[in-house]
């Protein structure tokens, strides 16, 4: 009798284990899954906000397709322009930017942080940005470059805008 209550007790503390090491692995894949995942709410026209560093610039990005987004940055002020090829991408390791300033080689940062409206990324070896950071709340994107311990940021305010607005306002300014 002993004998079989222990097995029982046995079995239970088994069951028990397994069940807990289920519900364990159950609640982190979703967190895995949605770490690895692209930010499927950048997609679409931003154009840079008047009083940020975004003034006369505008930033392009398409929806994620085979674990690569494609983004273009370019800003105008007075007769000065530049241009960024950007990319985000999944790789072995996560997700990460990929930024062309001025079509110049590609510079990697990885990222630290994915949430619903907001991801992050980092190359500590970089001069500057060594941080980048996108963060959506509505129609407003957020995009601050800064230092690793973020004692030298700059902010960019972007507003939502339809794709065709920006295709005449530029061929306007020709």
């Amino acid at each position: 009798m002993k004998r079989a209550l222990r097995s029982l007790a046995t079995l239970g503390m088994t069951r028990f284990a397994c069940t807990l090491t289920l519900a364990v692995a159950a609640a982190l894949v979703p967190l895995c899954a949605v770490a690895q995942e692209l930010p499927d709410w950048l997609p679409g026209c931003w154009t840079g906000q008047d009083g940020s560093a975004a003034a006369g610039a505008i930033e392009v990005w398409t929806s994620p397709q085979a674990g690569r987004m494609l983004g273009l940055g370019h800003t105008v002020r007075g007769t000065r322009s530049n241009f960024e090829f950007l990319r985000i991408e999944r790789t072995e390791q996560g997700i990460d930017y990929v930024a062309q300033p001025g079509g110049r080689p590609a510079v990697r940062f990885a990222s630290t942080a994915i949430a619903s409206a907001r991801v992050e990324f980092a190359n500590p070896q970089h001069d500057f940005p060594q941080r980048i950071e996108y963060a959506r709340d509505g129609d407003t994107l957020r995009a601050e470059l800064s230092t690793t311990d973020r004692a030298r940021k700059q902010t960019f305010l972007f507003k939502r805008t339809l794709c065709d607005s920006m295709i005449h306002a530029s061929e306007s300014k020709q």
